[in-house]
């Protein structure tokens, strides 16, 4: 998986920044080969827009998850299309950030731009009154697909 941390710093020791738009730099790690690399935001220093100019180059980078400390409305709108999930509110080192989410998201998401399952009862388990024909009430045919919160 592709994932870009907005970052104060150079490298993996480097500070989460609280910033995306203006953050100094954006450190990309694929944690499937292990490889990272950090590269100045080229969008630091533009007067205006750099949210959604900076969402749309994180999209251009194929990123599957973003961290940072915020992200804008227009920037959500861009990543969310893109297929970008994000985690705002992330602190700590960009190494600290990887390793608490990395392995939280599945590679392919069901549906695009909306959270993942992660197995603690927020997976629509609904009850799954089904179809009964005739005098039966059909309980237990259904699948509970629902998108409301899980019984836990």
């Amino acid at each position: 998986m592709k994932i870009v941390i907005s970052a104060t710093g150079q490298g993996q020791d480097a500070p989460v920044d609280a910033r995306l738009g203006r953050c100094a730099y954006f450190v990309v790690v694929d944690t499937e080969s292990g490889d990272f690399q950090t590269m100045p935001n080229p969008f630091l220093e533009t007067n205006g827009g750099a949210g959604t100019r900076t969402a749309q180059w994180i999209a251009g980078q194929r990123a599957e998850l973003l961290l940072t400390g915020r992200c804008g409305p227009k920037a959500a709108m861009v990543l969310e299309r893109a297929g970008v999930r994000v985690v705002e509110g992330v602190s700590g080192t960009v190494a600290e950030a990887v390793a608490r989410h990395a392995g939280q998201v599945p590679v392919t998401a069901a549906v695009v731009g909306r959270e993942p399952c992660d197995g603690i009862a927020r997976c629509g388990g609904g009850r799954g009154m089904g179809q009964g024909r005739g005098a039966g009430r059909g309980m237990g045919v259904g699948r509970g697909l629902g998108n409301g919160r899980g019984q836990g």
